[in-house]
């Protein structure tokens, strides 16, 4: 039985004395006795001390005396005794009237009683408590041991949990990659802010949890740990906890590291597999075409059937993608548990999913909801036509990336854009000779780019801004802010300098064309350094 305050009030020079406070608290847990010398004790506490006081360092300061309570119950201090009769009278009223409403027990010392008659007697009786508490500790640590070495399982070490603490104990994991035991009664999920006190501890944390809409109390959480990260949950319903179900709870959250970070380890190692696997597929020429088939049978892509490729650019940080639960993670196993035949992999920050042509048409919205909620609303889908086999899977790929780039710099940002629906840039896209384009953008636009370096005059802002406009002068004029002849000078030196006029029908289609050309290749992956 643990040792409370209320129980203490039996023990040596405590029988003699009384609570005259906060009795509804007394239930508190004592786990040590000590005397405050100093006014700002309650910097150096750790909870749980029955703390004994004269109140001489703050004996004439009446509001740091009722300051006092609230920060020893914010502090989690078991409780207060005071001794008059020397430096005060009496206990302050103000001090006894604050420790009733926040329900901390405030104790009042006799004058015949000296600390000497509270302290040895009292920590006998937790030192006493606490051998017999590490004793349960340390056989139910050997039980659980036990049961995780020889089952391995998450369900096995619960149910060894349930009957050590005669509580319901319950699993859950903040990792999709880790899959427990799903719980008897609905969750709600703990708040930020709890999550944040649980994994700044690092240990188990009494909080009040609803399940089914129901409030059941107080329980008892333990963070599971893997590499500083809080990645499960393992909580102890019901009230009434005794000192070693925190014990127990706190060796029991180790054992359920040591799987997880097993469990995480393991999909780790198969989610990087998986990536070079998508990485030699679309980019590697040393590795054989029967090589990537062979590796394809551990991924469940079959290279007889048609698959549409997407990539999924977003604009996460490193430290947000790290984050627990993980976005690519929950990305991946809410598409996988509706498509599992879909392959997902993630290489130069991108995310890549190899889709099966025949669920594409089904799986689309989903891959397009799910991207937008796990990468935020601003990343961009670029999905390619089918392609079968290793050189079908490397075209999709180009394309894919070819589409995702121009629906980038085209502002269809949150979209799920199809290759065919870029139009004229589909043109350059399937141009496979990247230098053929860079001369054809050298012989139309390259001058105007060099001349604008050199000036500063915008010419190709102007020609953009002239044909976005319809051709039309004075649309084009307002929309620059310049004159009308300023726009015609500008018109003739962009002829000068090409010898293209954008009066003539074939020089116009060039110039518009080269300006096409010219966005193209800043985008084109093949060019990147």
């Amino acid at each position: 039985m643990a040792v409370t305050v209320k129980s203490l009030m039996n023990t040596g020079g405590l029988a003699a004395c009384k609570i005259i406070a906060g009795e509804k608290g007394s239930s508190q847990h004592v786990s040590s006795v000590t005397v405050m010398e100093v006014p700002d004790i309650v910097q150096w506490l750790k909870g749980g001390e029955l703390l004994l006081t004269s109140l001489y360092p703050i004996r004439d300061d009446a509001e740091a005396q009722v300051q006092l309570i609230h920060d020893l119950k914010e502090a989690g201090t078991a409780a207060l005794a005071i001794k008059p009769h020397r430096f005060i009278k009496e206990i302050p009223q103000s001090m006894v009237d604050e420790a009733e409403r926040l329900d901390f027990p405030l104790i009042e010392i006799p004058k015949q009683v000296s600390y000497l008659d509270i302290l040895s007697p009292a920590m006998g009786v937790i030192f006493d408590e606490q051998m017999v508490l590490q004793e349960e500790v340390e056989q139910a640590h050997k039980v659980m041991t036990e049961s995780a070495h020889h089952s391995r399982d998450f369900a096995s070490l619960l149910l060894v949990l349930v009957d050590l603490t005669k509580n319901v104990v319950t699993l859950e994991s903040l990792s999709p990659m880790v899959d427990v035991p799903s719980p008897p009664f609905k969750i709600k999920p703990l708040t930020p802010d709890q999550l944040e006190e649980i994994a700044e501890l690092e240990r188990p944390v009494q909080f009040m949890r609803e399940a089914e809409s129901a409030e059941l109390g107080d329980c008892l959480v333990a963070p599971v740990m893997v590499d500083n990260d809080v990645v499960g949950l393992v909580t102890c319903w019901g009230g009434g906890h005794r000192a070693i179900d925190m014990m127990v709870l706190e060796r029991a959250s180790l054992l359920f590291s040591l799987e997880f970070m097993r469990q995480l380890a393991k999909v780790e190692v198969q989610q990087q597999y998986k990536n070079d696997f998508l990485r030699d597929l679309f980019l590697s020429d040393w590795l054989t075409v029967s090589d990537l088939e062979e590796k394809s049978k551990m991924f469940r892509y079959d290279p007889k059937k048609p698959y549409v490729c997407i990539t999924i650019v977003h604009e996460l940080s490193e430290e947000k993608l790290e984050k627990v639960p993980q976005p690519y993670h929950l990305f991946e196993k809410q598409v996988l548990a509706s498509f599992p035949d879909t392959v997902i992999g993630s290489f130069r920050s991108n995310v890549y999913v190899l889709c099966p042509e025949e669920h594409f048409a089904e799986a689309k919205d989903l891959i397009h909801e799910q991207a937008l909620r796990e990468f935020g609303k601003s990343c961009v889908l670029g999905a390619s036509r089918p392609g079968i086999g290793v050189e079908g899977a490397r075209k999709s790929f180009r394309e894919a990336e070819q589409t995702v780039s121009i629906a980038k710099d085209t502002g269809r940002i949150g979209e799920l854009v199809h290759f065919s629906s870029l139009g004229l840039h589909r043109l350059f896209a399937v141009v496979q000779d990247a230098e053929t384009l860079q001369q054809m953008y050298e012989e139309t636009i390259g001058p105007l780019d060099t001349f604008d370096e050199e000036n500063d005059i915008q010419l190709v802002t102007t020609l953009e801004t002239y044909f976005s406009c319809n051709e039309q002068l004075k649309w084009t004029s307002e929309a620059l802010f310049v004159h009308v002849n300023t726009l015609k000078y500008r018109l003739r030196k962009v002829q000068q300098l090409t010898g293209l006029d954008v009066k003539i029908t074939d020089d116009k289609t060039k110039l518009y064309l080269g300006l096409k050309m010219r966005n193209h290749l800043q985008r084109d992956y093949r060019l990147r350094q």
